[in-house]
């Protein structure tokens, strides 16, 4: 069948967005207001299930030769005492491994795989959906009608502030710094290590690199600005343990992004003939590491969705139906684990020790 599809963005969920209806035969125009293709965010930690979906847009091999195996996640206090230590290779057995890896390896490898090329430097000045086709004006003037526009422009969407009222981000009330630096604390697997309202996880990386995440509650920061640098070697100079050396060593031009953690509350995100996926529709906190799972995965029931129906708002209802159970799902687990951790450290670490297991397995 022949459609004109839009996708917006060129980030996790627009590029699988566009591999996943390269596989069903389906055409599009990609398009992605920066100049090159995304390099913010730092590194990729991926469930079992995100290699499932891996699996299923046919990236699998390429992405499991140069990702990490992770086959235990540990959880520790501040001062380096273990909470919990899961068998995650045992775990996710049947589903697929728990890889990690750089974004901008994932992106690369993602933008490799599709058939059509990227329009970098183009995004969308003004979008009007109907019962019929949707009017896309362009940054550089030029008009298009499609039949369905896929807003995949991430967490702070120009395209759902376009289609709905009252979209902004939740605030969770924590601001996140996330870099990549040298893996010379040889770090083997998911380590966190918790302290009072702060977290500070490493994740190997491919090329002996570390992935470090850092989040804090927005109470403890500093009043006055400071670099980066120097906040993280503040909020953690209580923290021991290899990545906490990771942050000992930081210097004052060590590139660091800083963001305040949010979400935005999984619904049916679809009108007319328009729809988002990705961040744009449910990003959430990243405590079930479920972003880019979710992402891959809305890409591959919408290509299925499409292929399986002539009518495109029938499509986008059977998407919406089939996906949104199961993101509410994700988004109550990451609120559940934040909350546990959240938790006086006495109450939380007992719980950690004693149901460690069993919190992994419900969530």
């Amino acid at each position: 069948m022949s459609r004109k599809i839009l996708i917006i963005g060129a980030g996790i969920a627009g590029l699988a967005t566009a591999r996943a209806l390269d596989l069903r035969g389906m055409s599009y125009d990609i398009v992605e207001k920066a100049p090159y293709l995304p390099q913010t965010g730092a590194g990729m930690f991926l469930p079992g299930n995100a290699a499932l979906a891996l699996r299923a847009l046919g990236l699998f091999n390429e992405i499991n030769a140069r990702a990490v195996c992770n086959e235990r996640q540990t959880i520790r206090t501040a001062i380096g005492a273990v909470l919990h230590d899961m068998d995650v290779a045992a775990f996710w057995r049947n589903v697929g491994p728990c890889l990690s890896m750089t974004r901008t390896s994932l992106i690369d490898i993602l933008a490799s795989s599709i058939a059509t090329p990227i329009r970098f430097g183009c995004s969308v000045a003004s979008l009007a959906v109907g019962t019929g086709v949707a009017d896309v004006r362009f940054s550089n003037g030029t008009e298009t009608s499609y039949d369905l526009v896929i807003g995949a422009d991430g967490l702070c969407s120009w395209t759902r502030d376009q289609l709905f009222d009252e979209a902004t981000p939740v605030r969770h009330g924590r601001t996140c710094w996330r870099f990549v630096t040298t893996n010379s604390v040889d770090l083997r697997h998911w380590t966190v290590s918790l302290g009072k309202s702060r977290a500070l996880l490493g994740v190997p990386l491919e090329e002996n690199k570390l992935y470090v995440y850092a989040d804090a509650d927005d109470r403890l920061l500093p009043e006055s600005q400071s670099p980066a640098s120097d906040e993280l070697r503040s909020l953690f100079a209580d923290f021991r343990g290899p990545v906490a050396q990771s942050i000992a060593r930081l210097t004052p031009d060590k590139r660091i992004s800083k963001a305040p953690l949010g979400e935005i509350r999984a619904q049916a995100w679809h009108l007319q003939n328009a729809v988002l996926i990705g961040d744009a529709a449910h990003g959430c906190s990243p405590s079930m590491a479920q972003g880019a799972s979710m992402a891959l995965e809305d890409a591959i029931v919408m290509a299925e969705c499409l292929s399986r129906s002539l009518d495109v708002r029938h499509a986008l209802q059977t998407f919406s139906e089939r996906r949104l159970n199961r993101v509410l799902w994700v988004q109550k687990q990451s609120r559940a684990r934040d909350a546990t951790r959240a938790l006086p450290e006495f109450a939380r670490d007992a719980l950690l020790r004693l149901l460690g297991d069993r919190l992994y397995r419900r969530s």
